[in-house]
């Protein structure tokens, strides 16, 4: 899943001597550990300066009693209510990127509901992961020259 995303994303011909390993190590989840994965990688590759076309965003939803959509369900949740709904979000060309939907059976009207909550929800992440990375390069700038 991380391959084939970051491999539209990435500068690949940047890098033409290079290799780009991914490596994500989940040790305990509580739910949302696929969306958090794209997250981390995203923001791992613009920390290591990594050219990118797009700016990655990922976000889990779910149903709950059949026909509300929420976000970030549990992993007991996700269990019980037996649907996982995955979006992987390209902020700046506002295109899906990759959707993995985990259920028995869903209503067109609630996919239309997941993906709605999702999108919304992945530009909200968007501005807190953007304000992270403006913050961490101002103070690498200033770091090394306004000493």
């Amino acid at each position: 899943m991380l391959k084939s995303v970051f491999e539209r994303v990435v500068f690949l011909e940047k890098y033409p001597k290079s290799q780009i390993d991914l490596s994500v190590f989940v040790l305990s989840h509580d739910g949302g550990y696929r969306s958090a994965a794209f997250n981390a990688v995203s923001l791992a590759l613009m920390d290591a300066g990594i050219a990118m076309r797009d700016f990655v965003v990922a976000t889990t939803a779910g149903l709950m009693n059949g026909s509300t959509a929420v976000l970030d369900l549990i992993f007991e949740e996700e269990k019980k209510q037996n649907c996982e709904f995955v979006l992987v979000y390209l902020m700046r060309s506002k295109q899906v990127s990759y959707v993995n939907l985990n259920c028995n059976k869903i209503r067109v009207s609630d996919f239309e509901k997941l993906l709605e909550l999702s999108i919304a929800s992945c530009e909200q992440v968007y501005e807190v992961m953007k304000a992270t990375v403006k913050a961490k390069i101002a103070a690498n700038i200033n770091s090394f020259y306004f000493k």
